[in-house]
């Protein structure tokens, strides 16, 4: 039986490279867009705290 050295052969055009800090800000972006507009700039900066609730859902989502 021939063996087949699979690490020859190029990446498949069809699997799509993720980035999970991409796809986090996205998502803060996304959270943030749903709050009124005078309560924007204080989501955002509780969104910058690795601790806070909110980003940990997010980062497990994005993840």
């Amino acid at each position: 039986m021939a063996v087949i050295d699979l690490s020859q052969l190029p990446a498949p055009d069809v699997v799509e490279t993720l980035d999970f800090e991409s796809i986090l800000a996205e998502r803060k972006a996304t959270l943030i867009s749903l709050y009124p507009e005078d309560e924007q700039d204080a989501v955002a900066r509780v969104l910058t705290f690795e601790s806070e609730p909110l980003v940990k859902y997010l980062e497990e989502n994005a993840y």
